[in-house]
């Protein structure tokens, strides 16, 4: 199994949603952020390729690089699915803060 297949069947298995898509000829996992920014990844020769709302490029293939990109979908914006926000803070990418509220 290739890194990349490793990291598809690693955030499968956190409960995080795939769909694939097919853009001229290249096939496409959307890792349905639900963050500003959509993220899209392929596997390439060197690494993985991505495609998000602001950027696009490749990097390493790795998990780490898949988290930080998914952090950076949120463009700033405090929303995103929370099967992703739960992995975020599990990998301590984001912190969750909570707020005391007195009625």
């Amino acid at each position: 199994m290739t890194d990349f297949d490793n990291i598809i069947h690693y955030l499968l298995d956190e409960g995080i949603e795939i769909t694939l898509r097919k853009n001229d000829g290249v096939l496409w996992y959307d890792l349905n952020t639900g963050a500003k920014s959509h993220l899209y990844i392929s596997a390439s020769v060197d690494g993985m390729n991505y495609d998000m709302r602001y950027s696009k490029g490749d990097t390493h293939c790795d998990i780490d690089a898949v988290l930080y990109l998914a952090k950076q979908s949120r463009q700033g914006r405090d929303y995103m699915s929370c099967c992703w926000t739960t992995l975020l803070v599990k990998h301590d990418l984001l912190k969750r803060v909570e707020t005391v509220t007195y009625k």
